[in-house]
């Protein structure tokens, strides 16, 4: 992967991710769930109410670092 498709930056608590992107002049952020599914482990947007605190802290990070720049 080259150096132009790294994240800006992460966050993540129990196993919800907040993604931050440069996308030009502005920032992203992709909210995102790991699982494991069996053996493999996958990707959803899809939380369950059990996942919503941590979405919204992964959240918080993410407008306060973007903030910061």
């Amino acid at each position: 992967m080259s150096e132009g498709n790294k994240p800006a930056t992460q966050f993540r608590l129990g196993n919800i991710n907040a993604t931050v992107w440069l996308n030009g002049r502005h920032y992203t952020t992709v909210l995102s769930k790991v699982y494991k599914d069996g053996e493999e482990w996958k990707i959803t947007d899809q939380l369950n109410t059990d996942d919503l605190l941590n979405a919204a802290k992964c959240l918080h990070r993410a407008e306060e670092w973007v903030s910061g720049q």
